[in-house]
């Protein structure tokens, strides 16, 4: 049968503004796809970027995978438009494969409003849907759904930003009301606080305030010109995880530790990540079930990823991210699969509960500056060395270059550490002796 992945991008960029190159390149990833999977036709319809997950030649020139077919479409292309070019192949299923962007992360949004028209027309789709989309889109919304399924959260205020300047727009306001109550409730919450818009993706804006004094002169300095969310830093352990598949049948993995950065966040571009965690004390079969009945009634579609904290015997969710994520290459390869399968396996279903520790490898994800070429393509031939990405960015003043790699493939928390002291010895400007410390600590727990 005919099975169409659609990915939408709304930004446009210039070429020189995101370089990728990945080992597998993404062209070998789709062909692997495209060899495991002979009795279906597979089609890959995207906007001409091929953002993240097609490569392009130096000339700029998208280079189209063999085995598979490519749709390129106009960028500008609105939904209703691009959900014709679906429907015009008439696939028997449809699968969203929704991608993070910068600034506003809200690809998975307009990939929602395809899936409804394409069942409109009858077509069966793998998508999260527009309630979902719009829900964890906006953080304060997100925050009102957990709290509303009885999830721990952070305790949050939320502000709305015109009304906290009413005084500024609206003649005959002397005093606002509104900005009394928000100062109100700041000085009542429990410092240090995340002070964050309520849109946007990963770290990006994100400033730690240590006291209500400080936290009022931020809100007060300027007109942000956004929502914002003033959130009860929880200091405890920084965990995420990965739910994959459709209503009825989810593959709910356990946790994967994360490391701080040097302001005591997640910084989901670099930090390392390790996984799974299965130590006793995290009760992690209970947050497993937890976090199926949350899938259960938002009604996931692919892949979505769950930011979690850990504190005094108790978890709390922190964001979720209905899309692919920093975390999609780590859990699919304590899977034993490809970010792709995951997708595929969604619409196809999996002879495999990767729910289950048993069915599941350590991995350890983590970036560093990028190597030589002829390092990188020494490393690929590895046996544990599952994939290496690396980018260079400019986009929206983020400006980055690293590579990241994915181990994984062992049995044991012993045998990954033990693999990664050798790759120190052989590659030391890789596996740093930081990388080394690092690995071993969030390891060990």
């Amino acid at each position: 049968m005919r099975i169409v992945m659609y990915q939408t991008y709304s930004g446009i960029y210039d070429d020189r503004e995101i370089v990728q190159t990945y080992y597998p390149s993404k062209s070998d990833m789709w062909k692997a796809l495209a060899e495991q999977y002979p009795q279906h036709e597979i089609v890959f319809v995207t906007r001409s970027s091929g953002y993240m997950l097609l490569e392009k030649d130096t000339d700029g020139t998208v280079i189209e995978p063999s085995g598979i077919q490519c749709v390129l479409i106009d960028e500008a292309l609105v939904p209703a438009d691009f959900a014709q070019v679906i429907v015009d192949l008439a696939p028997a299923v449809a699968v969203a494969v929704s991608s993070p962007e910068i600034p506003l992360d809200w690809n998975s949004l307009e990939d929602a409003i395809i899936a409804e028209i394409l069942q409109e027309h009858g077509i069966k789709t793998v998508a999260h849907n527009i309630f979902t989309s719009i829900a964890t889109f906006d953080k304060w919304r997100t925050h009102l759904v957990l709290r509303e399924l009885g999830f721990g959260v952070a305790k949050a205020v939320y502000i709305h930003n015109d009304l906290f300047w009413a005084e500024t727009r609206v003649p005959g306001i002397e005093s606002n009301v509104y900005k009394h109550y928000i100062q109100y409730r700041v000085e009542n919450l429990h410092y240090p606080v995340i002070v964050k818009d309520t849109v946007g993706v990963a770290s990006i804006g994100i400033q730690i305030v240590e006291t209500p004094e400080e936290a009022w002169d931020l809100l007060s300095a300027s007109n942000r010109g956004s929502d914002v969310l003033v959130e009860e830093l929880i200091k405890g352990e920084q965990f995420g995880t990965e739910i994959h598949g459709v209503k009825g049948s989810y593959h709910v993995l356990p946790p994967f530790r994360l490391a701080l950065n040097d302001e005591g966040i997640v910084d989901p571009v670099v930090g390392m990540k390790f996984g799974p965690v299965l130590a006793e004390q995290y009760n992690v079969r209970q947050l497993q079930e937890s976090l199926r009945r949350l899938a259960e009634t938002l009604e996931f579609g692919g892949s979505a990823e769950i930011d979690l904290a850990f504190r005094d015997g108790k978890w709390y969710v922190i964001e979720i991210n209905p899309r692919m994520s920093g975390l999609t290459s780590t859990a699919a390869a304590a899977e034993e699969r490809t970010p792709l399968d995951v997708y595929m396996e969604s619409a196809l279903g999996s002879p495999v509960d990767y729910s289950e520790p048993e069915n599941l490898r350590y991995t350890l994800t983590f970036r560093v500056p990028t190597p030589s070429d002829d390092v990188l393509r020494e490393l690929n031939d590895l046996d544990h060395v599952i994939e290496i990405s690396n980018v260079k960015s400019t986009v929206a003043n983020i400006v980055f270059e690293n590579s990241g790699f994915v181990l994984g493939g062992f049995a044991s928390t012993a045998e990954l550490l033990k693999e990664l002291t050798g790759l120190r010895e052989r590659y030391p400007e890789v596996f740093t002796e930081k990388i080394v410390h690092d690995a071993r600590i969030l390891a060990e727990g």
